[in-house]
């Protein structure tokens, strides 16, 4: 075991890092070479330049989840204005703030969206759904579906990757393209994860 102030490399299976800068704490171990059955780091750090691994990686990423599944009125003011989902609830983030029906981003960074829908409304209903940053729809995540009837439920979903700063919000949008007529959000999902800075 070697104790570098407060961290510690604790080394077990086999791994080599090569011309590796890492800072633990005060102490810099710059251009080493380190081979060990495994490598164990207790702290913080930072790498800086590529890090290539061979096997598998365990850890925690940031991620973040908005979902709906009351049968939710989409309250549409008028034709080709978006509007907010207002039922949307959150479980297990990482990374992200529930506040009200939207998620808090805590890390700036590119991150990859996922949302589908399932809605239902009258007859040739013109549908569009995005995910919206700050109360804009982005037209990258749209997806768009024309309603058949009633009790016809159709699906609809789309994904993007979305470049964000720290204290954006977001959340799920609806428009109706053709009237001001209202549609139902049987169920809705939206999926956020961090891809890098």
């Amino acid at each position: 075991m070697v104790d570098l102030n407060t961290s510690k490399l604790v080394m077990f299976a086999f791994m080599t890092f090569a011309f590796v800068s890492v800072v633990f704490a005060a102490t810099t171990i710059t251009n080493s070479l380190i081979t060990a059955d495994a490598l164990s780091i207790t702290g913080d750090g930072d790498f800086d330049g590529d890090l290539d691994i061979d096997g598998n990686y365990t850890g925690n990423f940031l991620y973040g989840e908005l979902y709906d599944n009351e049968n939710s009125t989409i309250d549409i003011i008028a034709p080709n204005v978006w509007a907010n989902f207002t039922n949307l609830s959150s479980d297990d983030d990482n990374g992200f703030t529930l506040n009200g029906y939207t998620l808090t981003v805590e890390v700036q960074g590119v991150y990859k969206m996922d949302h589908s829908e399932s809605v239902s409304g009258l007859s040739n209903r013109d549908i569009r759904t995005s995910v919206g940053v700050n109360g804009e729809a982005q037209e990258d995540c749209e997806a768009h579906r024309t309603t058949s009837g009633a009790s016809s439920i159709g699906s609809m979903g789309g994904t993007c990757i979305v470049r964000l700063s720290v204290g954006e919000k977001l959340t799920l949008m609806g428009e109706n393209k053709e009237n001001s007529a209202d549609f139902i959000v049987e169920h809705a999902t939206l999926n956020v994860v961090y891809l890098g800075k």
